[in-house]
């Protein structure tokens, strides 16, 4: 985590986590190019303490991707360093 979304949930400027799933838009597939990005990734946090968005998995948050526009450039972003998280291969 990137910014301080909620201190009391444990979702502040240091928080880590694990992408356990990535969400495109619908209609898109994923790109190597960089011209598709994710709707939003799904991050289990260990110590999340907030409103339990999934039964059963209480430490797996939705993040979203924002967008910022500044001086006519618009941006997204995600509050998470994403190239920060190693690929997690299941065999």
């Amino acid at each position: 985590m990137t910014s301080n979304v909620c201190q009391k949930w444990d979702l502040f400027n240091g928080a880590t986590g694990t992408i356990v799933h990535v969400i495109l838009r619908h209609g898109e597939g994923p790109s190597a190019d960089g011209t598709s990005w994710p709707r939003m990734v799904l991050v289990d946090f260990p110590k999340y303490g907030g409103p339990q968005v999934f039964k059963d998995r209480p430490h797996l948050v939705p993040v979203f991707s924002l967008k910022t526009e500044d001086s006519g450039s618009v941006r997204e972003i995600f509050q998470s360093r994403l190239d920060s998280f190693a690929p997690v291969t299941k065999q």
